[in-house]
């Protein structure tokens, strides 16, 4: 069977990928072990895990201690550490704790807006991002974080992070 020749070329580029770093700047990486029951997906919020060693981490809850962003990488194996929505537990995790990084966000933001984590499923996925308050106790507000750039809706944003003071989440 032969193949077709290509015929055409694209001019531009896909978008950047949840939990890429910014092409620009290098950040603070960190290597923690997934220790959530749960796949921790790219771009999403990962806390320290005070019931585990040092370099534990799981994805948010109340009062946790953020530990930085799940880094974007190739080098995963499946389907031994990565799965079908992120990274299985056990697996080791590459954190931005301080950089740029682009990550997922329900809703229309822009530079300036309050950067919230989602801490509920049921307002999306644990760990990822939104602006607005999802309701009382399902996000909190991160003050180590701001917008780089806007979206219009959901989408992917670049997220500026400073996780090295480690400050505990609270609630809304």
């Amino acid at each position: 069977m032969a193949i077709a020749p290509q015929t055409s070329v694209s001019d531009t580029q896909g978008g950047p990928l949840e939990g890429q770093l910014d092409g620009f700047v290098r950040g603070d990486l960190r290597s923690y072990k997934n220790t959530d029951t749960a796949e921790v997906p790219f771009g999403c919020l990962v806390c320290l895990d005070s019931s585990a060693e040092d370099t534990a981490a799981k994805l948010p809850t109340d009062a946790a201690i953020p530990a930085g962003v799940v880094v974007f990488s190739h080098k995963y194996a499946k389907p031994q550490e990565l799965g079908d929505t992120g990274l299985k537990t056990g697996t080791e995790m590459h954190v931005l704790r301080k950089g740029t990084v682009w990550v997922h966000v329900k809703e229309a933001v822009d530079p300036g807006d309050a950067v919230r984590v989602i801490l509920d499923a049921t307002d999306g996925q644990i760990g990822s991002f939104a602006t607005t308050s999802q309701g009382s106790g399902d996000s909190a507000v991160i003050a180590e974080a701001c917008w780089l750039t806007s979206t219009s809706g959901a989408g992917v944003a670049l997220l500026e992070v400073d996780f090295t003071t480690q400050a505990a989440l609270n609630d809304d």
